[in-house]
């Protein structure tokens, strides 16, 4: 099941700039709110464990259909309330993005 944009999508997509790319996917009771940025694409997700101490609560994106709701609603609270920065596509916010999806890649070792 694939979901159709919410008005709460509608409302990271008003808020991103020509250079910044907002978007959600939702398959198999996987949810995945994506921001990109001249190549760089990252989960929210991601940056919510990684740059916010997982301050959404969230400790997983696992959500069955009748959860989707209130899931989205609290994403798109803690978008609104902590992404500002993020979302105009500001190069120091962009900078922590780059390094916090660099973190979160696995090591290869030769």
């Amino acid at each position: 099941m694939v979901s159709r944009p919410s008005s709460h999508v509608s409302l990271l997509r008003a808020r991103a700039t020509r250079r910044l790319e907002a978007g959600n996917e939702y398959l198999d009771a996987q949810l995945d709110v994506l921001f990109s940025r001249e190549g760089v694409e990252v989960s929210y997700f991601l940056l919510d464990r990684v740059l916010f101490n997982r301050r959404s609560g969230f400790h997983g994106n696992m959500f069955m259909p009748e959860k989707l709701a209130s899931a989205i609603d609290r994403v798109a609270a803690h978008v609104r309330d902590d992404y500002g920065a993020t979302l105009e596509g500001d190069d120091r916010a962009w900078a922590e993005v780059a390094r916090a999806r660099q973190q979160s890649e696995p090591r290869r070792f030769v």
